[in-house]
């Protein structure tokens, strides 16, 4: 039984002397061609059925399944079809008790095949022997499974126990040896294409390149071949160039640079991207990037040599660089002169505005001021029944005086600085207490959001309570019909705080939003600009005076709005933090 066995996988695997053809033909994507390599492998498996080994009448075992599980492995599924569709006819015509042992084994081992196809990504030229060797032995452990189906039961059986010996000994072998046969030549039809399309690759890059490509012979200096490019940039023809030297033409590199080139190509080594002068056919003089290396054409060491044009490009930037440098020094001359003055402007708008203003108005208003309060508090006092028309005044002189005291604090607030006085406090007391100074007018509505649980934060509570009032009062006053009056026309005033993180630690966060004006887009600009103001009273310090008293406290003033839909003032706050404090004392 195994010399048959022997003999007829010897006529298989000698029946793939046509490899050559079918190879060429699992490179050909056309169905016609496909068709035609189905067709032989399925006369292959067919020779194999016709000098089989018999086991009984009916039951044949042959090399089949050597060549139904390459047609799928190395011919894909429409190949591995067009062979099961012959292998099987044939099967069933000769008949007998094996038929569906045979059928199924015809199928299974071509399934098999494909199975491998797919999972070595449609590549099998990859596959090294222990893999075909290990695929053998699944084929035809497929193979004998299928054995069970001889008829009548059990058979199949019997014939298993008999034959699988000599099955799993000479079949994965001789599958191994026609894998390997299919699988070099796959991989030298697969080094052919590589190599046309790199030669294809390399003929258009060098025909179609901008750039001047020429190769030389080595010995001589004799140009065999040049480019469009190389053609453009010398002026002679590709006819007069081919066979000539670039010495005997006058388009080597300038004298200064000759030497160079030379050197470097004599001791083998490349030239890259180095920048040289050239002459062309004219005599006129190119500035150019050229690069060369040694190459080995038909046995022989040949140079490539390729020029960049680049005349235009240094002309433009010398131009542009002494643009550049007469540009350069007019703008720092200008620069510098715009500095000095900016800083005397600034400089002198300090000290007249603020120096001046802010000490004298506080030494010589806040006393005026303070007496005028006193005289409304006592006739208040004095006149408890007095006429509504009165108590009216006595309003407005106190609201007013209160103003003016704001303004006088906003003035020297901005122009000195005033120590710190911090500690640790509860955001709710903060807010509650600022609230308490800076009361909501009647006609606004006030809704608080202050969360019980929030870390305390780590502030001046005088200075804080003093930026939260103005953007307390700067809400109330957006939302007001006349800023003479202050009569609230009517809204919602929002106070909320919040815990937030971020790269320098954690934050909590107080939003006060209101549903008033709004902000223009121009006036968001200038809005911590000091002595800006879009209002018919004050001086435009109170934005300016609470930005420099946030950022004095480690904290920081946000601000979004919307024309017509009012606006958020964000006051962020660093979270108390006992090691940071310890450290900062």
């Amino acid at each position: 039984m195994a010399h048959d066995l022997i003999l007829n996988v010897s006529l298989i695997v000698a029946l793939t002397t046509i490899y050559n053809l079918l190879a060429r033909a699992r490179q050909d994507g056309r169905t016609g061609i496909k068709f035609l390599s189905g067709l032989l492998f399925g006369a292959v498996a067919i020779a194999g059925m016709l000098t089989p080994f018999h086991y009984a009448p009916g039951v044949i075992y042959d090399g089949r399944s050597i060549v139904l599980g390459m047609a799928g492995l190395f011919g894909g599924g429409t190949v591995a079809l067009i062979a099961i569709l012959v292998a099987g006819t044939y099967r069933l015509w000769l008949g007998g008790a094996g038929v569906w042992a045979g059928i199924a084994t015809i199928l299974s081992t071509a399934m098999v095949g494909l199975a491998f196809r797919r999972w070595c990504g449609n590549r099998p030229s990859r596959l090294g022997l222990p893999a075909l060797y290990g695929i053998g032995v699944c084929i035809h452990l497929a193979m004998l499974v299928c054995q069970l189906l001889v008829i009548p039961w059990p058979a199949g059986v019997a014939a298993i126990v008999r034959i699988w010996p000599p099955v799993l000994l000479i079949f994965p072998v001789a599958t191994l040896v026609m894998g390997t046969l299919l699988r070099s030549d796959d991989r030298r039809l697969e080094t052919e294409t590589a190599l046309r399309s790199s030669e294809e690759k390399y003929t258009k890059t060098f025909h179609s390149s901008p750039s001047a490509i020429a190769i030389t012979r080595a010995s001589n200096g004799c140009i065999l071949d040049v480019n469009e490019g190389f053609v453009a940039i010398t002026g002679y023809s590709s006819r007069e160039l081919i066979g000539k030297t670039t010495l005997d033409l006058n388009i080597w590199v300038h004298e200064q640079d000759r030497t160079d080139v030379i050197n470097d190509l004599s001791k083998g080594a490349s030239v890259e991207a180095r920048e040289y002068k050239f002459h062309n056919r004219s005599g006129g003089l190119i500035i150019g990037l050229f690069s060369a290396d040694l190459i080995q054409v038909d046995g022989q060491t040949c140079i490539i040599s390729s020029i960049i044009d680049i005349t235009e490009r240094k002309q433009a930037e010398e131009e542009v660089r002494r643009l550049n440098a007469s540009l350069e020094q007019r703008v720092e001359e200008r620069t510098r002169e715009l500095q000095e003055t900016q800083e005397k402007l600034v400089q002198q708008e300090k000290l007249s505005v603020l120096g001046k203003v802010a000490g004298s108005v506080s030494h010589e208003l806040r006393n005026p001021l303070g007496i005028i309060s006193n005289a409304v508090y006592y006739l208040k006092l004095v006149q408890p029944e007095a006429g509504t028309k009165v108590k009216d005044y006595l309003k407005i002189i106190e609201r007013e005086t209160g103003n003016a005291e704001q303004i006088i604090a906003d003035l020297l607030d901005f122009a000195t600085s005033q120590p710190l006085q911090q500690e640790r406090i509860s955001v709710e007391k903060l807010v509650l207490q600022t609230l308490e100074s800076f009361p909501v007018p009647q006609g606004v509505e006030l809704a608080l959001d202050l969360p019980e649980d929030l870390p305390p934060v780590f502030v001046d509570p005088r200075q804080m309570m003093r930026v939260l009032g103005n953007l307390v009062l700067n809400a109330c006053q957006a939302m007001a019909t006349s800023t003479a009056t202050g009569v609230p026309k009517g809204g919602q005033l929002t106070v909320i705080s919040e815990q937030s993180s971020g790269i320098s630690g954690l934050w909590v966060r107080i939003r006060v939003e209101d549903t008033g004006t709004g902000i223009t887009p121009e006036n968001m600009k200038k809005l911590f600009e000091p002595l800006f103001t879009t209002k018919t009273t004050g001086i435009g310090l109170g934005l300016a005076v609470s930005k420099k008293l946030a950022e004095a406290n480690a904290g920081r003033i946000e601000v979004t709005s919307e024309p017509g839909q009012g606006s958020t003032f964000t006051l962020c706050l660093p979270v108390f933090n006992p090691e940071a404090q310890r450290n900062r004392v």
